[in-house]
């Protein structure tokens, strides 16, 4: 059975993690931006939940699916700043978390909900 994990357990896997990825200029930097911590968690909650009911559909490149990829993107973009560098880190950093066999349990999110995500974003990137 799985148990969601406090935010300071998350974020005690990401920093694990996130030093493979960031710098610590990097690290510093995301830690200032600011942002509504309790208001982006319950939104990515939401997001994946969303996106889980989506996954049945199968269709990434739905009106729905390219909506949900638009507000994961927003929301990606409130964290990073917009920058695809960092962007991209985060992935990674998820990705790892996601690989590790004690964190991945613990996490809201699993590679089934960030692929579909994915090819919604590609479909959404497509469509432009």
């Amino acid at each position: 059975m799985t148990t969601k994990a406090t935010p300071e357990e998350i974020k005690a896997i990401f920093d694990l993690i996130s030093v493979k990825y960031f710098t610590s200029e990097e690290s510093k930097a995301l830690a200032q931006r600011k942002f509504d911590r309790e208001a982006v968690t319950h939104s990515c909650d939401g997001l994946i939940s969303e996106a889980k009911a989506l996954m049945a559909k199968d269709d990434p490149a739905s009106p729905q699916a390219l909506d949900l990829a638009r507000r994961w993107r927003a929301l990606v973009d409130q964290f990073t700043g917009g920058k695809p560098a960092a962007a991209a880190k985060v992935r990674a950093v998820w990705n790892g978390a996601m690989a590790d066999p004690k964190a991945a349990p613990k996490l809201p999110l699993n590679p089934q909900v960030f692929e579909f995500v994915g090819k919604a974003m590609a479909k959404l990137k497509e469509s432009k």
